[in-house]
């Protein structure tokens, strides 16, 4: 005699429950790569100096110069150096998590997945997307410029397009002038060693071929002849960066010399607080803006879209 077995035994529900394949790592949202909080592109200057409200640089400049000596003459021609102080104000950026004696029972009972980590985890990419946007855009109710919007360093702008309306030679033309232009600006003074952009200039220089009878990229051509460019790096925030919706190049040194992000406390939690029925764990990290040193020595390129 056949013996059927009910699914909705409560027995049958324990079992079937012990031979299901309970995967313990969660399964997470993917976020683009933060480039300019991770100290990428733009060198970060990590202080870790609490209670500090505001910072201050001073930039000195020489004035004055020799002059030719003549029979008689007492005047000297003197050098004197040319101070100037800039202060920015360092703000405080804050976030953090809830979680309820609830969701701690259920943490305790249920070994498998942690949810106060995936809790600590959320909030930290949280707080690292904050910094980067700060970082590339700045915050304009701060009057605090970003590096892809600074208005004090060197704007350019492209009559050509960078896909298959320009000529490969138009190109490369556009990207040695750019590269060139802090060079020349300065009187050699400034070079810059780095170039990045978006996702669409970039795909079509790394596929498009110098010419049908040479099998090189525009990209390699340019990399391989210009004298001053070493590093190519691909940047979301780039696109649509520009005037008129334009993707933008950036051609800088990547010299905290020239500019560095100023983080006055790194991101960090603060301990767990009492609240209602749970307990609630504050985050937060300081910011003080960038320093650009040598604001021409960094080209902001806007290309129209494509």
């Amino acid at each position: 005699m056949a013996v059927t077995i009910r699914k909705d035994d409560a027995r049958v529900g324990a079992f079937l429950r012990q031979l299901e394949d309970i995967e313990s790592e969660v399964q997470r949202e993917e976020f683009a790569e933060l480039g300019f909080s991770n100290g990428d592109y733009v060198p970060l200057d990590i202080q870790n100096k609490p209670g500090v409200r505001t910072t201050t640089y001073r930039k000195v400049t020489a004035v004055g110069q020799f002059k030719l000596h003549r029979n008689y003459s007492t005047e000297v021609p003197m050098v004197n150096l040319l101070s100037e102080e800039f202060t920015q104000t360092i703000h405080k950026w804050i976030g953090g998590y809830y979680i309820s004696d609830d969701d701690i029972e259920a943490a305790r009972l249920m070994r498998e997945v942690s949810i106060e980590q995936e809790d600590v985890a959320s909030v930290r990419e949280a707080a690292m997307q904050q910094l980067n946007n700060l970082i590339a855009f700045g915050d304009p109710d701060l009057n605090m410029p970003g590096f892809l919007n600074h208005p004090d360093v060197l704007h350019t702008y492209s009559p050509i397009a960078i896909n298959s309306t320009s000529t490969a030679n138009q190109i490369l033309a556009l990207l040695n002038d750019s590269a060139a232009a802090p060079v020349v600006l300065t009187k050699q003074v400034e070079k810059p060693d780095t170039l990045i952009m978006s996702v669409k200039p970039w795909n079509y220089l790394t596929t498009a071929r110098v010419s049908d009878y040479y099998d090189k990229t525009i990209l390699k051509q340019f990399l391989e002849n210009n004298p001053y460019i070493q590093n190519v790096g691909v940047v979301n925030e780039c696109e649509g960066a520009g005037v008129d919706s334009g993707d933008i190049l950036v051609f800088f040194k990547r010299d905290r010399k020239k500019l560095k992000a100023m983080v006055y406390e790194d991101f960090q939690f603060r301990p767990m607080e009492r609240k209602g029925f749970g307990y609630t764990r504050p985050a937060y990290f300081r910011y003080a803006g960038l320093r650009v040193y040598r604001p021409y020595s960094i080209n902001v390129l806007t290309v129209p879209p494509s």
